[in-house]
């Protein structure tokens, strides 16, 4: 934005001063734009340099917004006073101060600038302020009250306006931020859902390509996440790609980024969008190595129980 009022201002200023020049206005117009000029400049350069360390950068914007009234106040004092074709860019200043202070700059702005014209007008008409050039006469008293009006009813325009839009800017701006943060709080309880999970999870699309794995899923297949997605899922799980969505649960030897083995159990489901339509495949599975070693032992166990069991009738019968 402060570009973009270098680039108006100097346009402004540089065309006014060519124009006073050609018109021959007189040197209080020449040399009050050349001030401007370098004060324009000036003030730039200065808000570019505090802006990024200042930490009231509201302060600043308001000090440019009293520097652009008194930048058209001048150019409206030297171009004809209360006739001055300049007298739009309070709207435009009214404008700024709206979308960068709010919609009470707005108003404050509004008022300001509403004074500054009606001061200009009734100090030339009075006589209070003598004309900028010689080649502006002073208008009759119906067509300056006409003047007067006309300009007062476009800055409450403009004010009022402004200030709706701001306020409509600053509503749809805590709508946009209150959107922003729940989606983001949402993604962290995702993250933190994900990432608690003891057993494996892992998101593949209708080809049976992985798309997304939790850590704990990344550690029981021995690798980090990231060397994981985009590869098959049947490299990983005993599954088939195509037929992924349409298993419901089973078991088999899992392999690990190493290349050893170990039984996993698993549960498939489709994955939806928000419409409904299938984008993939959803698997939950979890080690079975400690489910396996028990179930062995218990085999075992029972052998074992049965031999004694027959030893037993053996020992009975030979007795």
């Amino acid at each position: 934005m402060l570009g973009g009022r270098l680039v108006v201002t100097t346009l402004l200023l540089g065309g006014s001063l060519v124009l006073a020049d050609e018109t021959s206005m007189g040197a209080f117009v020449a040399d009050a734009l050349m001030v401007s000029i370098a004060g324009t400049f000036a003030m730039s350069l200065v808000v570019a340099v505090l802006m990024p360390r200042t930490r009231r950068p509201t302060l600043l914007a308001g000090i440019q917004i009293v520097w652009d009234l008194g930048l058209v106040t001048t150019l409206v004092y030297a171009f004809g006073g209360a006739a001055s074709g300049f007298s739009f860019l309070y709207g435009v200043v009214i404008l700024a101060a709206a979308l960068t202070l709010g919609s009470r700059a707005a108003q404050v702005t509004t008022a300001s600038a509403l004074i500054a014209f009606v001061g200009i007008a009734l100090a030339v008409a009075n006589g209070w302020l003598p004309p900028a050039t010689d080649s502006h006469a002073l208008l009759p008293l119906d067509e300056l009250a006409l003047a007067v009006l006309r300009n007062l009813v476009g800055f409450v325009l403009v004010g009022l306006l402004a200030g709706a839009l701001a306020e409509r800017l600053r509503r749809t701006g805590g709508q946009l931020e209150e959107a922003v943060q729940s989606a983001a709080g949402f993604a962290r309880l995702n993250e933190d859902i994900l990432r608690s999970l003891i057993s494996g999870l892992v998101t593949t699309d209708l080809e049976g390509v992985v798309t997304r794995i939790n850590p704990a899923g990344a550690a029981l297949l021995g690798g980090a996440q990231g060397e994981f997605e985009g590869t098959s899922i049947d490299a990983h799980l005993p599954l088939d790609p195509p037929r992924v969505s349409m298993i419901d649960r089973g078991d088999g030897e899992a392999v690990r980024v190493d290349g050893t083995r170990f039984p996993v159990g698993f549960s498939c489901s489709p994955l939806r969008d928000a419409e409904g339509a299938v984008r993939g495949s959803l698997v939950l599975f979890q080690d079975l190595t400690e489910l396996s070693q028990l179930r062995e032992k218990a085999e075992r166990a029972e052998r074992l129980a049965a031999l004694g069991r027959l030893a037993a009738g053996l020992a009975h019968e030979i007795r």
